[in-house]
């Protein structure tokens, strides 16, 4: 048995080590979200204590008869591992099941074990993991409910629970992918990315990373962030409540598009429609979202725009202009002003407010 000892991370370190071959991984019939994490961590990380893990089949045993049969054989779990290379998952009172022990689920044992408790990636699927088995608290489409509602679609057979046990493996290895994606982009924005400070905070960044956004916002709370993919479409996404009218970033950068491609424009409502504008198709309006998208996941034919990211984080500021420099001319001056001239939604509203009156 590999000796271990605590790290100064909260992990576990090895100070010596001993493995043991697995053939086959067993834990109990209907196995909770807990003993799949688990199995999925041993399937991962686990090769260098466990030689022949990552390929070794899981079966779903009856706890009662496993103890029954080799209590009469008069060996333990522990013999069962180290003779016959078969490791027991959260059941058994083996090594992994944490019914007696001090740890809230037996992915956490396992976690601990393997030395990788403390990796960013496991930390939220950790604390879900301990939320909706060792506290009991679980939503309708928590992986957790799902998988008990499958056991009862499928029923017992192999086949069947085998299925389930694939489709959350799968679900927890695409969650796993997406948090590693999400701790890439705090490398991926030094090395391409920026915060422009102003009556609203802009982060601009040149990534594929589809998580880049999100973490955006858990790090630095910008109200808009500007992302270019390497294809050279770019997206444009603000927070909710922003102070800046979206519908004027929609009608500006549609400007400047057309000014680039030396388009003429018919009208400033032809360029702030949402949707699709037929005079500036390469940007779609998303106008309940606050999103200027040029090109997404499910429009990837569309043609990138011939603005530089600068060039779109000038328009965005251009839309800012009520908030850097509030008008007080008593009348508006029309054309006669810069302002006018992007149709500004702050300036619409006063000369509307003066026809009125």
């Amino acid at each position: 048995m590999a000796t271990i000892v605590a790290n100064g991370n909260g992990g576990l370190a090895k100070k010596e080590k001993k493995s043991w071959p697995v053939k086959l991984i067993v834990t109990h019939i209907r196995p909770h979200f807990d003993e799949v994490l688990a199995i999925h961590m041993l399937k991962q990380w686990g090769e260098e204590f466990f030689p022949g893990v990552e390929e070794a089949e899981v079966e779903t045993w009856s706890e009662g008869g496993v103890l029954t049969e080799y209590r009469k054989l008069g060996k333990t779990i522990q013999n069962l591992l180290e003779q016959e290379g078969v490791l027991t998952v959260g059941t058994c009172g083996g090594m992994f099941d944490e019914h007696g022990k001090e740890a809230p689920t037996c992915a956490h044992l396992v976690a601990e074990y393997l030395g990788i408790v403390r990796q960013p990636e496991l930390q939220q699927i950790l604390q879900f993991c301990k939320r909706v088995d060792h506290d009991g608290r679980s939503m309708p489409f928590d992986l957790h409910s799902l998988m008990k509602t499958m056991y009862d679609f499928y029923g017992d057979q192999d086949d069947g629970l085998q299925k389930v046990l694939n489709w959350a493996m799968q679900a927890i290895e695409s969650y796993i992918f997406g948090q590693k994606q999400f701790f890439a982009c705090e490398k991926e924005f030094e090395k391409a990315g920026k915060i422009i400070s102003g009556p609203i905070k802009i982060a601009t960044v040149q990534s594929n990373n589809s998580k880049i956004n999100v973490w955006l916002r858990w790090k630095h709370s910008p109200d808009i962030i500007i992302q270019r993919q390497n294809s050279g479409h770019t997206l444009v996404f603000s927070r909710p409540g922003i102070k800046i009218e979206m519908t004027d970033v929609a009608r500006i950068i549609r400007m400047r598009e057309m000014q680039k491609r030396k388009i003429l424009s018919s009208s400033w409502r032809a360029l702030e429609v949402s949707g699709m504008s037929a005079e500036c198709p390469c940007w779609y309006f998303y106008k309940e979202a606050g999103q200027l998208l040029n090109g997404a996941l499910t429009a990837s034919e569309m043609e990138t725009t011939q603005l530089s990211l600068q060039e779109v984080a000038g328009a965005v500021a251009l839309a800012c202009a009520p908030l850097v420099e509030r008008c007080e001319e008593p009348r508006c001056p029309g054309s006669r002003c810069e302002k006018y001239q992007l149709g500004l939604m702050a300036c619409r509203r006063k000369r509307y407010e003066q026809k009125t009156k």
